[in-house]
């Protein structure tokens, strides 16, 4: 398995749209679990894409699917009308296998609330890039992809640091201390808000 190319994704561009949202739903619908595979309404348990969905082995219940097709493409395409955003996506021959997006933020309290990052603009301040998904299929990882997309994304950056959230312990967290990054504080659900410099 070998990327071909990182490419810059036109999200004006139906198909290519769709495919991205495929692969997304692919990657945070499964394990580890990401909370967006189906869903219990009656006892909010959440189970990977990959059981097929169904009823709720523990209540009976039928599945939802949390993140359907749908709402990935209508939520990509609501961050892409931000400031200065844009998607890189990796590709071996013509299939998506990982991307990475963002765009750009001015720290206020309201971004800190809206990230669940309480008093972020007393930890930062000003214009920054604002990191929102980077991801890789699982058969990919490892691989130098997630790199090659942040080092192509952070290339096309005018700002000094990029801001990001991510799982405390995981392998964005590992990846952003190994480019420099620092942790600027602890937030909810094991997630920590972190500074790149470029």
């Amino acid at each position: 398995m070998k990327v071909t190319s990182i490419e810059r994704l036109d999200p004006h561009c139906d198909a290519s749209v769709q495919s991205l949202a495929q692969v997304y739903q692919n990657i945070f619908g499964n394990d580890p679990g990401w909370q967006e595979g189906y869903e219990c309404r009656m006892c909010q348990t959440t189970i990977p894409l990959s059981s097929g969905g169904g009823a709720c082995k523990r209540c009976g219940t039928l599945l939802l699917e949390c993140w359907p097709l749908a709402k990935i493409v209508s939520d990509f395409l609501q961050e892409m009308q931000k400031s200065k955003a844009v998607c890189l996506v990796a590709y071996d021959q013509s299939e998506i296998v990982g991307f990475t997006w963002g765009y750009c933020v001015i720290v206020t309290k309201d971004l800190g609330e809206h990230l669940d990052a309480p008093d972020l603009e007393k930890l930062v301040c000003g214009d920054m890039f604002y990191l929102d998904e980077v991801a890789v299929l699982p058969e990919y990882q490892g691989q130098g992809v997630g790199t090659s997309l942040l080092h192509s994304l952070f290339a096309q950056q005018n700002q000094t640091h990029v801001l990001l959230r991510t799982l405390e312990g995981r392998t964005m967290h590992q990846l952003a201390l190994k480019m420099g990054g620092n942790v600027l504080c602890s937030i909810s659900k094991q997630r920590v808000m972190m500074t790149i410099p470029l």
